[in-house]
């Protein structure tokens, strides 16, 4: 994560692959802390932005490409917080303007409403 005007470091997360996590012998042969759990790069992510925002560092928005712009709970979560996001997301990615309304078919709905009794 970068800040304005000087674009600097501000932040950092260790990415241990789950493999690595789950194996102790080599966590202690480099000697991973025990606490060090597997998370996401998402997740991670995730924790750095709250971190800074938390910390009182100034930012107006968020950028991300589209490994982090596929994660739909990600952009929902940074979303939720009221941050302001920008992201790639793949071209074939679902997006709707409105949530869309769910419903049971004319043709099926007799047959579930009798299934459900």
């Amino acid at each position: 994560m970068r800040t304005e005007p000087d674009r600097s470091l501000i932040d950092e997360a260790i990415y241990l692959p789950k493999s690595w996590a789950e194996d102790w012998e080599r966590r202690e042969k480099c000697g991973v802390p025990e606490d060090v759990v597997f998370k996401t790069k998402a997740e991670l992510a995730l924790k750095i932005i709250l971190h800074a925002r938390d910390n009182g560092v100034p930012f107006g928005w968020i950028g991300m490409d589209s490994f982090y712009g596929e994660q739909p709970w990600l952009r929902n979560e940074i979303a939720s917080e009221g941050i302001i996001y920008i992201t790639d997301i793949p071209v074939n990615t679902r997006v709707w303007l409105n949530k869309p309304e769910t419903e049971i078919p004319e043709e099926r709905r007799d047959k579930f409403i009798l299934a459900s009794w």
